[in-house]
């Protein structure tokens, strides 16, 4: 019988780099995946967001992590 040794991260990293701008569809998705990411216990990190995406999803009252590298 094989066993398999596996980490599940606890991360999950949404490269905005080459987003512009969000319509209320993309706030939408982006509320809907913070909520499964917090029922699965994982951190769900937008980076490389510019300061106007990061303003427009602060706005939702969401808790949500904001990096400019994969490394945090």
């Amino acid at each position: 019988k094989r066993q398999y040794n596996y980490e599940i991260s606890k991360k999950i990293y949404a490269d905005f780099s080459n987003v512009k701008s969000i319509n209320s569809i993309g706030i939408v998705l982006i509320i809907q995946a913070h909520k499964l990411a917090v029922l699965l216990g994982v951190n769900l990190i937008i980076c490389n967001a510019s300061d106007f995406i990061i303003n427009t999803l602060k706005l939702t009252g969401i808790q949500l992590s904001f990096s400019n590298n994969f490394n945090s």
